[in-house]
């Protein structure tokens, strides 16, 4: 189901301008316009409130939430061996969960594979 409060997107991954989410058609009350991949608006398009356009069948201009994006700050020990601590933060640079030492939350130091080492 779609959270309308939080920004939305084609299945396809365009971008969506949403007009209003109570248009006087109650079947198909989402108006909006899908931008293409230069950015231009193209078309005005309906969709029902779960997000289809097209009598429910799934197509790329069905609309789904943005996914949200997470970063993390992954530190190692001296030489690289082993995972001492993790920050995860939002797309909006807040810290979301923090793992200090690797030990917090049951999580810990994690060994790594000497293949894999960074230089």
């Amino acid at each position: 189901m779609i959270d309308w409060s939080k920004p939305v997107q084609t299945r396809d991954g365009r971008e969506v301008v949403i007009y209003t989410t109570t248009a006087e058609n109650k079947e198909l009350p989402i108006v909006g316009v899908i931008l293409d991949w230069n950015g231009c608006p193209s078309d005005v398009e309906q969709w029902y409130p779960t997000g289809a356009g097209f009598n429910g069948v799934e197509t790329p201009q069905d609309l789904v939430n943005v996914p949200e994006t997470v970063f993390a700050n992954i530190y190692f020990n001296k030489d690289f061996s082993a995972v001492v601590d993790v920050c995860l933060h939002d797309s909006d640079g807040g810290a979301t969960k923090d793992w200090v030492g690797g030990t917090a939350k049951g999580y810990r130091a994690v060994p790594l594979d000497p293949k894999y080492k960074v230089d």
